[in-house]
């Protein structure tokens, strides 16, 4: 479960501190890039640290509950569902927000083949994910998701064979972010 803001208990809004620059603007490039899968019941204890994410991620470990899946993926994190109820005297309420994201894997070697088969058994799966190779998403606890894959290709020869996951997830707010630690995730290369 994410850790949210406080919200004020009267009717009154947060105005958020902000940061801007004409000179020096922060910006980060877009895309889903990294997915780290874990066990629900298993978070991690301080998810900046970059030696405890050594320490844990494997994709070959079948022994130990703590391992973390490292996905290497293509995908996009959009703006999630919400639904507003409306209360008395004009007051308007945002209930929990329904979160979906698709990403695909290219590599499709037989382990991530049966990578793609073992989630239609459902379940329930903790996630942490990386955008653009420089933000993480997550916090210590995770994201406890559903996630449900297939195997697609497109018809014609030019094209690649994909893994294709859908994931989702409810939540009354968005998940913590950190600049990302993780060793080995991919990285963005700029446009020549």
């Amino acid at each position: 479960m994410a850790i949210c803001i406080t919200c004020p208990v009267d009717c009154s809004a947060i105005i958020p501190v902000c940061s801007f620059t004409d000179c020096n603007p922060v910006t980060h490039r877009g895309q889903v890039t990294d997915v780290l899968i874990g066990k629900v019941g298993h978070p991690m204890v301080d998810w900046t640290d970059a030696a405890e994410w050594t320490t844990r991620i494997s994709c070959s470990d079948i022994v130990s509950a703590n391992a973390i899946r490292h996905w290497f993926v293509t995908g996009a994190y959009n703006k999630p569902e919400t639904t507003q109820n409306k209360l008395a005297h004009g007051i308007v309420k945002a209930g929990d927000r329904t979160f979906k994201m698709t990403v695909f894997i290219d590599q499709m070697n037989q382990a991530n083949r049966d990578l793609i088969r073992a989630l239609e058994c459902g379940g329930k799966l903790l996630m942490w994910f990386v955008i653009g190779g420089e933000v993480m998403f997550g916090g210590d606890e995770g994201i406890e998701i559903s996630a449900d894959g297939a195997i697609t290709a497109a018809d014609n020869t030019e094209e690649l064979m994909k893994g294709e996951i859908d994931i989702t997830w409810k939540s009354k707010c968005s998940p913590l972010t950190a600049d990302n630690i993780i060793p080995n995730t991919y990285q963005v290369v700029a446009a020549p």
